[in-house]
């Protein structure tokens, strides 16, 4: 299965659907933010030790309003990595299966490392060119190698 950029102003409400965010967090010595995952689900192919780029779902709420992306990227960055950034820059919106996705690009401004958390076991800075090495989910290589920025390669 691959991603597929799609149109988020077409998207209709769908309970079927699933909307996250993923933020793609370089620091000032243009290394990339992972977080490891620690659990499991299958529909988003998702396995424990992977890593990923921080992100997760947006928050229905019972009005079945949708939780604004830029907020649910902000909450997941701080509770998955413990970090924080002063903008958040929109990229796309990705479709992986019945996920879809707000991806949003940032510098890293304060990083205090993780909260405890049962979903992530480990939070690093990575290399772009040490990121091969590592058990990546699927879509999160291509994301780095189409979204890294140019000017720090």
């Amino acid at each position: 299965m691959s991603i597929e950029v799609v149109d988020r102003e077409s998207l209709e409400r769908n309970p079927e659907i699933i909307f996250g965010v993923g933020v793609l967090v370089i620091s000032p010595e243009g290394k990339v933010l992972l977080v490891q995952e620690n659990s499991s689900n299958s529909s988003l192919n998702k396995k424990p030790g992977q890593w990923s780029i921080p992100g997760g779902h947006r928050t229905i709420f019972e009005d079945r309003t949708i939780e604004p992306s830029e907020v649910a990227a902000r909450r997941e960055l701080r509770e998955e990595a413990g970090a924080t950034v002063k903008r958040l820059n929109y990229v796309a919106t990705y479709r992986y299966g019945n996920y879809i996705g707000d991806l949003y690009i940032a510098r890293a401004n304060n990083f205090q490392g993780p909260q405890s958390t049962s979903e992530i076991s480990e939070v690093a800075w990575f290399s772009v060119s040490d990121i091969g090495d590592l058990q990546l989910r699927p879509f999160v290589k291509e994301i780095i190698q189409t979204h890294y920025p140019e000017s720090i390669r």
